[in-house]
C-alpha cells in the first residue's frame, strides 16, 4: 500500500468512526445539507497563530483537548485523530530536491 493509499484509508476509517458514533446518538458534526435560514456561511477568519502545519503531535493533542474539553464524545476521538495526524505528516521521502514526476519541468 502506498503512502497516499494509507493516508486515504486512515481518513476513511476516522470519519467512518465519527459518523457512526454521531449517528448512533442522533448527533451531527457536519451538516447534511444547506440551511435555508442561513444567508451565508462565510465567517471572517480570526488568526490566532495556531497553524496545524506547525504542530507536533503532542501539541496537536493539547490544542484539541483544550478546544473540546466540554464535549466528551469529541474527547474520545482525540487518540484516533492524533494517529491520523501522524499518518498525514509522515515524510514521504521526496526531499531530494528533484522535480516530482507529477509536475512538468518548464524551461
Amino acid at each position: 500500500m502506498s503512502l497516499t493509499e494509507s493516508r486515504q484509508a486512515a481518513f476513511a476509517a476516522f470519519f467512518d468512526k465519527l459518523s457512526k458514533a454521531a449517528t448512533s446518538r442522533g448527533k451531527s458534526y457536519f451538516p447534511a445539507g444547506p440551511d435555508a435560514g442561513q444567508a451565508s456561511y462565510y465567517v471572517p477568519r480570526a488568526d490566532a497563530g495556531n497553524y496545524v502545519s506547525e504542530f507536533e503531535s503532542a501539541r496537536f493533542e493539547q490544542v484539541l483537548r483544550t478546544r473540546w474539553a466540554s464535549d466528551p464524545e469529541l474527547l474520545d476521538l482525540i487518540p484516533d485523530l492524533v494517529a491520523l495526524f501522524e499518518v498525514t505528516t509522515l515524510d514521504d521521502g521526496d526531499e531530494r530536491g528533484d522535480v516530482s514526476p507529477f509536475i512538468y519541468e518548464m524551461f
